[in-house]
């Protein structure tokens, strides 16, 4: 059974990854065999990306896909006594 939960991207990183490969949006997305419209609603933060849709982005920037992984939230500090 496949997974269709989402995860949420590291919108900053992906647009730094990309410009920092010098691939337009149109670009990235031919490449990583995505639409146009996939790509610019992850980068905006619209869209939550699928691991298929991860791996297919890492894959054509050329990073591992944790590269692009948003970190969880992280929980409150504990207050010390």
């Amino acid at each position: 059974m496949v997974s269709s939960r989402r995860i949420r991207i590291n919108r900053e990183a992906l647009i730094a990854l990309r410009r920092k490969s010098a691939l337009s949006v149109t670009e990235l997305a031919t490449k990583a065999k995505l639409s146009h419209g996939t790509v610019i609603d992850l980068e905006s933060g619209r869209r939550q990306g699928s691991a298929k849709t991860i791996r297919a982005l890492a894959q054509a920037l050329g990073v591992h896909p944790d590269a692009l992984i948003a970190n969880p939230v992280e929980s409150e500090p504990e207050a010390v006594a």
